[in-house]
């Protein structure tokens, strides 16, 4: 199936229900462009039904067409996402680094790279990465600084360094 044409809703759940569900991952993108936006939304939906893959196909081609800066924070973000899910952990990490380059205050940025980085035992940088999200969204922040914490605690002394 083509997302560039009429999208199919083969998802349990109806557009709108998908929209509303991924606002905050949506925010604004494509707002002045619908059938752009429906196909953001699709991605998403694909995502969640763990379509890794299947859900890049659209992502690329919106990243390609994305006009603004809101529009690639949300392709990113879903990319990023799709990366991770699919253990790319490198390809994943550009596009994190990408967005944050972008909007150096998106929560799930800064906590998803720190974990990518805080795997690879680089914790400096981990830790700088929770604490922007910690402070950014205290409610959901500490938790991975929390973690983090405790894993940091039980990692050997060579790591810790790092």
């Amino acid at each position: 199936m083509s997302v560039m044409g009429f999208l199919r809703w083969d998802l349990p759940c109806t557009y709108g229900a998908y929209e509303e569900h991924f606002a905050r991952e949506l925010g604004d993108a494509f707002r002045g462009n619908r059938q752009k936006r429906k196909q953001l939304i699709y991605a998403y939906g694909l995502f969640s039904q763990r379509r890794y893959q299947e859900a890049l196909e659209p992502l690329v081609s919106l990243l390609q067409r994305s006009e603004n800066d809101e529009d690639r924070r949300s392709v990113l973000l879903a990319m990023a996402l799709c990366a991770s899910r699919l253990d790319r952990p490198d390809k994943a990490e550009e596009l994190y680094r990408k967005l944050l380059e972008l909007a150096p205050d998106c929560p799930p940025a800064l906590s998803n790279l720190g974990l990518i980085l805080l795997r690879r035992n680089q914790y400096r940088e981990t830790e700088a990465l929770y604490r922007r999200a910690a402070e950014l969204e205290p409610e959901k922040g500490q938790w991975d600084f929390e973690a983090f914490e405790a894993n940091k605690a039980d990692a050997s002394p060579k790591a810790a360094i790092n």
